[in-house]
């Protein structure tokens, strides 16, 4: 049995002296080149390892020194100045199980698809690390990260595992959205994460919340808090909200926005601060039972539009957005503003509204785009106990220009677009002025009083003065034909005639104050108004002289004819006439041939 005893002996002890020769060799640089030989023939990972070494301090640790490690079937790489595995006594022969790996000064680049790693262990630790995540859902980029994950068990498409986290970075890139000086910690269980607290410097500003990413890619947070950022974009508007349709789902419980600017191409908003609670962006759309958005900003601008101190109030349930309560300066003017959207239905409702000493120049499209078709994003527009005050209106049309001063009104209710097409229906309305001009033409104390059903608008009462004249007016639309006929009857009493040929009409022979009638019909739909417009003038001076004039189609015929030499005259007392076109009125048999010398020809003016 000695024999036996002795063979165990020197075997234990060959076996004590290979370890120790293998312990030894490993550490020299040879014995590190022979290991990653080996390595690399046991799999589809390329290593490198330029030294091991070990402290007897530490026993349970390795170190390994320049390490380089890529996988062959993903993306996975790592390069790291020092590795440092911490083994399990219980697992020494097994040390894929480690106590602890820890990963320092380098870049770890991590796939969605790729392999679990050879390793796992109860704490993975990363100090000054560079770190990219790419998978279906997030991309993620972090600069000088120091943190951990516990434990860490990577699987195929998780490459962290199940775990708990905290770390910071000195930069962070989340789905191309840059942070600074980042903590972060929290927890990722069944490819939800957690994140209970995050903190960072974020568009000069900072940023902080705690919130969950779930399964699909959606965002849930809890509360976030977002302070003096300056953002700058060269995205408009629309490019902004079509983005914002690819974007993963958002839900915030509580969310504050401080002191903000933004800025993009042709929009901007200074200083805002907001409270926004219970809402949802879903596919650029919002989502909520019921959510709040309270607000304020300093400046806002769109396009050319300037506002200023806007402040106001907004609720979303459903399919329904209500504007609790919105106030805002435009063009000098104060605007307060209660509305509703149906974004089912495309209805826009404002409610008690107001608006007090706008200056307002309609734009020059005014009169083509009302007989348009609305944007297909919105059908009907209805106005509810709606005021103006003090306000300026002009218009600077070459053809007709006009202006309205010291304007006020109310429209007790009215719908001006319905099914995607503008005008008046249901609803009455009254307007008046301190003065007015059209074209060129001063009016005093102006007042339209009007009324529509669901198929004919009423002009109830129309009255200016001008000078010690009265002009009054009335008329109807129909607006349910593929048409829309109009009639306007016009009076003028005790009027300066001489106003008529600065509205189109040709100069009366009759001079200074008189009467006047004026009935005309047309057609508001068709694309030249006045080339359907017929009716008849009649006029009677305070001398009881009388002149008439009549228009068909847009051709203005006067009773009075001038001899003809004179028509050449009639088209140049009519400066203000669209057009000097002259008609001559031909003469229909012989007789009238043989008074050439007597005869008058009536010239045809087009108005």
């Amino acid at each position: 049995m000695k024999w036996l005893r002795k063979f165990f002996v020197t075997l234990l002890l060959l076996l004590i002296l290979a370890i120790i020769v293998i312990y030894i060799v490993v550490q020299t640089h040879w014995g590190t080149k022979q290991l990653n030989q080996w390595l690399n023939r046991q799999g589809h990972y390329e290593i490198s390892i330029e030294s091991i070494g070990h402290n007897w301090l530490q026993p349970a640790t390795l170190t390994l020194n320049n390490v380089n490690i890529h996988d062959q079937q993903s993306a996975f790489s790592l390069n790291a100045n020092t590795v440092n595995l911490d083994l399990k006594w219980q697992h020494l022969l097994t040390p894929r199980n480690l106590h602890r790996l820890t990963l320092q000064q380098g870049k770890l680049i991590l796939a969605g698809d790729q392999l679990p790693p050879l390793l796992q262990a109860d704490i993975l630790q990363l100090n000054q690390m560079n770190i990219q995540l790419e998978n279906p859902h997030t991309q993620i980029k972090g600069e000088n990260i120091t943190g951990g994950i516990t434990p860490w068990m990577p699987a195929a498409g998780n490459p962290f595992g199940n775990g708990q986290y905290q770390f910071s970075a000195s930069t962070m890139s989340f789905n191309g959205i840059p942070f600074e000086k980042v903590i972060m910690q929290g927890s990722y269980q069944n490819k939800t994460l957690t994140i209970d607290t995050f903190g960072a410097a974020f568009l000069q500003g900072a940023i902080s919340g705690d919130g969950r990413q779930l399964s699909d890619g959606s965002w849930r947070w809890n509360n976030l808090l977002i302070s003096n950022i300056r953002w700058q974009s060269p995205m408009t508007l629309s490019t902004l909200q079509e983005k914002a349709r690819h974007l993963p789902a958002i839900h915030v419980k509580d969310l504050n926005i401080t002191n903000a600017k933004l800025q993009g191409k042709n929009w901007s908003v200074d200083y805002l601060d907001t409270t926004i609670k219970n809402l949802g962006l879903v596919n650029g759309s919002w989502e909520a039972k019921d959510g709040l958005i309270d607000f304020n900003v300093m400046n806002m601008a769109f396009n050319n539009a300037q506002f200023s101190n806007t402040l106001g109030q907004l609720h979303f349930s459903g399919d329904t957005f209500t504007v609790a309560h919105l106030t805002t300066h435009y063009q000098k003017g104060l605007f307060n503003i209660q509305s509703e959207w149906d974004r089912k239905n495309r209805q826009l409702t404002f409610s008690n509204s107001s608006v007090t000493g706008l200056v307002y120049d309609l734009p020059p499209t005014w009169r083509n785009d009302i007989k348009n078709a609305a944007p297909e994003w919105i059908s009907g527009l209805k106005l509810n106990d709606i005021s103006v005050n003090n306000t300026l209106l002009i218009d600077v049309n070459p053809d007709f220009p006009f202006q309205l001063t010291t304007l006020s009104g109310h429209v007790d209710t009215m719908n001006i677009l319905k099914n995607g097409r503008w005008g008046l229906w249901e609803g009455q309305a009254s307007l008046q002025a301190a003065s007015g001009t059209f074209n060129k033409i001063e009016i005093t104390r102006p007042y339209l009083q009007l009324h529509a059903t669901n198929d004919k608008l009423t002009i109830d009462k129309l009255n200016a003065f001008n000078g010690h004249g009265l002009l009054q007016a009335s008329g109807s639309a129909e607006q349910q034909t593929a048409q829309k006929p109009f009639v306007l009857n016009f009076k003028g009493m005790n009027a300066d005639l001489g106003i008529l040929p600065r509205w189109g009409w040709i100069p009366l022979t009759i001079q200074g104050e008189g009467n006047f009638s004026l009935t005309i019909t047309g057609n508001l739909s068709a694309d030249d108004i006045k080339g359907t417009i017929n009716g008849t003038l009649t006029a009677e001076g305070k001398s009881s002289n009388k002149d008439s004039q009549s228009i068909a189609q847009g051709l203005i015929l006067s009773s009075n004819c001038s001899p003809a030499g004179a028509v050449d005259g009639a088209a140049i007392a009519h400066p203000t006439a669209p057009s000097t076109e002259v008609h001559t009125a031909e003469a229909g048999n012989t007789s009238a041939e043989s008074e050439t010398a007597e005869s008058k020809t009536c010239p045809k003016i087009k108005l």
